[in-house]
């Protein structure tokens, strides 16, 4: 009973990879991209936090006769006289200090809150005071004696204020920029005050225009001077009517500045990439474009709204259009996961990114990246696995079924699995690929598939090394004494020299199918040595492991072994050469037969 139970072990641990399985666990547990990354077919994208930055920040600025450019942390703002056709000057932000009309718009900033743009006031305010405004000493000059009723339709908000000092009141107003242009009748040149006539308000409204295509919120901001004689109360009417045009500035995330190389990778690989957004229609298409991800020419917006009042079959037709560009913006949670549910029924496999995962867009097409090239070493790795189990399983079956001694005791299938397979094929996994695995050419979702060619090669594989590994066996057990069909204890010297023989060639065998499976076309002698310095390091491991437990006279007794003479080496040398030139042989014809 207990050797029909052994036997049935060493079938289950010879038909079973546990290297395979190992390295499968581990790459979960050690990874930080998800294995399935190298598959993705199909990329959903937000916006704020992966295209742009988290944060808010002021990127221009329109005032008097001048517009603004700035950059992040800089402590230069680059300006522009409309004007004139001059080069734009770098000036430093405290610069604008010194400008009345600009201290207009600090202190509306300050004074003048509006809860629909309360993100956007905090920006600003960031910049006026980096600016050299001071918050405290702007309330300590003015002081706020009403503020005019707003509601959810009206899109600004005014303030009337009076200056401690001089006594000079005056409304401020900030708020939706078209909004406001209707309300003014004056802007400023050269801080002196001009009548709007209509081109120049179609001149503001354009710069408004623009601003928002570029993916820009803007506020702008107006005041008006009004009677010295205070009054017990302001209306709407008196003080929002012929105010003069302060500016606009436009608040923005600003764009991830690094994701132009991984969006390059992520074109040239055929992976289409699609947005998914809350943010609005406009500022959605604005990032697009200057992020490169749609085609100007052949792209689709689609928002939340609309979305839901299509069917399922709709938008599987919409995105079944691979050569057409979607941006879907104003989206819900649901919404979202509508989109990725129809793609990956449609048999896409989807990489979701957005601010909530750890992982930014270059991340992930780093992971997309690393994963195709381990998924092109899939077939590597996998094969080297099941070309030893196939070695293994065929020894043993002849083994049982001539009455012969099993070759490999459990604990030596075992040690050969864990410390022998296991670190060759994690060499295999990470080897170098030559081709550009990021090229459209390549299909993730095939790489795990055997096909016909790679079937091939595997059985001829698995055959020359499994014939190899039982001829040796039995040559050796016949070579000590041994006649077929006798019963053999496993414990006897020719049984031990027998099995010594096999587990060295074995290793062997193994080694020299790890360079071999480095690339399925070349010759040996193609590919350099050095291409895999881990797999040297492995195999340098592997060998000493091996030439440990034939020659230390504790490991080999303890495992029911014996040394090996001369002629032993001889004869394990030979049948390595053997299965080497098989292997050479069938590249060859390989190459042939593609020529």
């Amino acid at each position: 009973m207990q050797s029909i139970i052994i036997k049935v072990v060493l079938v289950f641990l010879s038909i079973t990879p546990l290297s395979l399985v190992f390295i499968n666990r581990f790459s979960r547990i050690f990874s930080k991209f998800n294995p399935r990354l190298g598959e993705t077919t199909a990329i959903c994208t937000n916006v704020t936090g992966t295209l742009t930055d988290s944060d808010f920040a002021v990127r221009t600025f329109f005032y008097d006769k001048y517009k603004g450019k700035i950059k992040d942390k800089s402590r230069f703002i680059k300006i522009t006289d409309t004007t004139k056709d001059k080069e734009p000057m770098m000036v430093e932000k405290e610069e604008l200090l010194k400008d009345d009309m600009f201290r207009f718009i600090a202190t509306t900033t300050f004074l003048c809150h509006f809860q629909k743009t309360k993100l956007a006031e905090e920006t600003i305010k960031k910049l006026i005071m980096e600016c050299g405004f001071n918050k405290h000493k702007t309330e300590q000059d003015y002081e706020v004696i009403q503020k005019l009723p707003t509601h959810p339709e009206k899109k600004l908000s005014t303030i009337i204020t009076i200056n401690r000092k001089t006594k000079e009141i005056f409304a401020f107003s900030k708020g939706n920029a078209y909004d406001i242009l209707k309300k003014c009748s004056k802007h400023t040149i050269n801080g002196k005050k001009h009548e709007i006539d209509s081109q120049t308000r179609r001149k503001l409204r354009k710069r408004v225009k623009q601003l928002n295509k570029n993916g820009q919120k803007v506020i702008a901001f107006a005041y008006k001077p009004l009677p010295l004689k205070r009054q017990n109360e302001y209306t709407e009417q008196f003080a929002e009517n012929e105010m003069t045009f302060l500016g606009i500035m436009g608040v923005t995330n600003p764009l991830k500045e690094n994701l132009t190389e991984s969006i390059d990778l992520i074109k040239q690989s055929g992976i289409k990439t699609y947005i998914l957004t809350r943010v609005k229609e406009r500022k959605a298409i604005a990032i697009g474009r200057k992020q490169n991800l749609i085609n100007p020419q052949y792209f689709e917006t689609v928002t939340g709204e609309y979305l839901r009042s299509i069917s399922n079959d709709k938008l599987y037709k919409m995105l079944a259009n691979k050569e057409k560009d979607y941006i879907f913006a104003e989206l819900k949670s649901a919404d979202k996961q509508r989109i990725i549910d129809t793609l990956r029924f449609q048999g896409q496999t989807v990489a979701v990114i957005n601010k909530k995962r750890r992982l930014g867009f270059s991340k992930i097409v780093e992971g997309i990246r690393k994963g195709r090239i381990i998924n092109k070493n899939y077939q590597k790795f996998s094969h080297h696995a099941i070309a030893c189990k196939f070695s293994e399983l065929l020894v043993l079956a002849v083994a049982l079924i001539l009455k012969a001694p099993a070759p490999l005791l459990i604990i030596l299938i075992l040690g050969i699995d864990i410390f022998i397979n296991l670190i060759l094929e994690f060499s295999l996994r990470v080897n170098r690929i030559e081709e550009d695995v990021m090229s459209s050419k390549y299909h993730p979702e095939k790489l795990r598939l055997i096909n016909k060619k790679s079937l091939t090669a595997l059985i001829i594989n698995s055959l020359s090394m499994g014939l190899i590994l039982t001829i040796t066996y039995l040559s050796s057990l016949i070579r000590y004494g041994w006649n077929i069909g006798e019963t053999l204890p496993e414990n006897s010297a020719t049984w031990e020299k027998a099995a010594a023989i096999s587990i060295t060639l074995l290793v062997l065998l193994l080694i020299i199918n790890a360079f071999n499976l480095r690339n399925k076309t070349k010759s040996f002698f193609q590919i350099s040595l050095f291409s895999n310095p881990f797999l040297i390091f492995t195999s340098v491991i592997a060998i000493l492991v091996m030439y440990f437990l034939i020659t230390f006279e504790p490991a080999y007794t303890y495992l029911q072994l014996n040394t090996l003479s001369n002629l032993d080496w001889q004869i394990i040398g030979f049948s390595a050469f053997v299965f080497f030139a098989i292997e050479e042989v069938r590249k060859l014809f390989v190459r042939a037969y593609a020529d």
